[in-house]
């Protein structure tokens, strides 16, 4: 199947893309004068950086992002259609390469891919006819379906990385895959609103541990160590990012509740002072735990965005 036959759900966003960076050091943007002069996109930019969905062709990438002359600094894709349904994106191409040519494409160009992985509500599952909120829910707690979630983000994790497998090399350098962001805020409401979790939790609060997920009891071992919590699911894909990458490089955090407390992130912080500001490893809204159990060790070129809140309190 031609890789041009992408799905997307460009609907759901305005811009497809208009992806902030924090401002780090170094000073302004590139020049916009004259013609655009292309960039190795090898690491995440020291300026505001935007960039826009960006159409693929058989070899390139086509439409106004790369037609305009401007140095763009992401182009924006959607990987979607399901991780069981024989629709998804591993079959947009040959041996799941579909991620791998677009990454190449957008290299090439000077822009860092930037991936949206959009699963967990197009896959089969349990809940036939569910709306998106309960059918995201139980699929989560589907232990056949998460299976295939877990080995269907494994194969991206090996296409993005720097390894080869199946004989085939990988992407090898920046990247970003933003995780299942309408999920982030159904988890959210579920956990402080039971009337939204449709039995998945466990309790009510600012706690994304309060919601059930298949981890462990998905049947995959190399998730086997992690809860089977929404926490757990989140700490279960960084795993897996390190686990299918041979290079031991440096995470993504993620975003920061914007309407948590501080006197809450204070006392955090004061119980678990080991670990970091949001440099590398904290989600949203609070200090993450490390997912760095054993061996694990994070990684520079593929960058993960994940939305694991220490939810607001309600």
């Amino acid at each position: 199947m031609p890789w041009i036959a992408a799905r997307h759900r460009v609907w759901r966003v305005a811009l497809a893309l208009l992806l902030a960076l924090p401002l780090l050091t170094g000073t302004g943007g590139p020049s916009l004068s004259g013609a655009r002069q292309v960039r190795a996109a090898t690491a995440l930019p020291t300026h505001f950086g935007i960039g826009l969905a960006a159409q693929p062709t058989s070899t390139d990438l086509d439409g106004w992002l790369p037609d305009s002359g401007l140095p763009w600094d992401y182009a924006y894709q959607y990987l979607a259609a399901g991780v069981n349904t024989g629709s998804g994106w591993e079959g947009w191409n040959e041996r799941g390469q579909f991620p791998l040519r677009y990454a190449r494409a957008a290299h090439a160009h000077g822009y860092i891919p930037t991936f949206s992985y959009y699963e967990m509500y197009q896959s089969n599952g349990s809940c036939t006819g569910c709306g998106e909120v309960q059918k995201d829910l139980s699929n989560l707690n589907n232990p056949t379906t998460m299976a295939a979630y877990y080995a269907n983000f494994t194969l991206l994790m090996r296409r993005l990385g720097p390894g080869t497998y199946d004989t085939i090399a990988g992407y090898g350098d920046t990247a970003i895959v933003h995780i299942e962001p309408d999920l982030s805020g159904y988890a959210q409401q579920a956990t402080l609103n039971n009337g939204n979790c449709y039995r998945y939790c466990t309790g009510t609060g600012n706690d994304p541990a309060l919601l059930n997920a298949a981890v462990a009891s998905s049947g995959v071992t190399e998730v086997a160590a992690y809860p089977n919590t929404y926490q757990g699911f989140n700490w279960a894909l960084l795993h897996l990012r390190v686990v299918a990458s041979a290079r031991p490089l440096r995470a993504q955090c993620a975003h920061r509740h914007p309407h948590q407390r501080l006197d809450h992130r204070r006392r955090y912080r004061q119980r678990h002072p080991h670990r970091s500001r949001c440099g590398g490893a904290r989600h949203a809204g609070g200090t993450v735990r490390r997912a760095q159990r054993r061996d694990e060790r994070p990684q520079r070129h593929l960058h993960l965005r994940l939305h694991l809140q220490r939810y607001r309190r309600p």
